[in-house]
């Protein structure tokens, strides 16, 4: 079996303005047990997503929710890289 990378820099495609903070790219790491349970207490599977990147890349879920379809699909197929404890994403 290939190793996995550990983490990722995600270098946005548009970068996102936040409470007057620009944010260009995103690290995101391994979930942790604890990300993917306070993950999983959302309700419905795009929500879990956005909650997973948001505690992984340690940024505002405000930031999550001005990703693009793209750089937030790139998140989630990092995170599926580790096995199929990840929250699916619509696509999946």
């Amino acid at each position: 079996m290939a190793d996995i990378l550990d983490n990722l820099t995600l270098v946005l495609r548009r970068p996102v303005t936040y409470a007057k903070q620009e944010f260009t790219e995103i690290t995101l790491t391994e979930p942790t047990v604890d990300q993917l349970v306070k993950a999983d207490e959302q309700p419905r599977p795009m929500a879990q997503a956005a909650t997973l990147i948001a505690l992984n890349a340690k940024v505002p879920p405000g930031v999550v929710a001005l990703l693009s379809q793209r750089d937030f699909q790139d998140a989630m197929d990092f995170f599926n890289r580790f096995g199929a404890t990840s929250p699916p994403t619509s696509a999946t």
